[in-house]
């Protein structure tokens, strides 16, 4: 569901294109900025008692999303003054079923149609084709 703004930095009025675009551009950086500072804080406060390994950065970047949630939502109360309805729990199980169903879909498409065109030209002969290589790995 989209929801769009009409009051605060969206109001109606002369200017409200131009006031949109300025908008999008600082709630991007913002979420961009909250993001890194998070993230690099939670490395830097891991890397003072260890090396970092994979799983500090996967926690990092997990630190790192729930400051985007946290900026938007702030943000949007305070420049559009209206709830952040897009962020709510109750309507979420639903929404990432059919989503999971729809990427599924669109996955097994794209391997379906490309798997089909591989093993086509797999199957093809052609005096023309070149001689398969061996790759040597290094």
């Amino acid at each position: 569901m989209v929801t769009l703004g009409s009051t605060g930095v969206l109001s109606a009025g002369k200017w409200r294109w131009l006031r949109s675009l300025a908008w999008l551009t600082l709630l991007c950086v913002g979420i961009v900025i909250a993001f890194n500072a998070v993230a690099k804080g939670v490395l830097w406060v891991l890397a003072l008692s260890h090396t970092t390994s994979n799983t500090d950065k996967l926690l990092a970047a997990v630190a790192g999303s729930v400051a985007i949630l946290i900026s938007y939502g702030a943000a949007v109360r305070r420049g559009e003054r209206r709830t952040v309805v897009e962020l709510a729990l109750r309507p979420a199980p639903v929404e990432l079923a059919v989503g999971m169903m729809v990427g599924g879909v669109a996955i097994a498409a794209i391997v379906t149609s490309t798997s089909r065109r591989v093993a086509f030209t797999a199957c093809r002969p052609s005096s023309a084709a070149p001689a398969p290589r061996r790759i040597a790995f290094p």
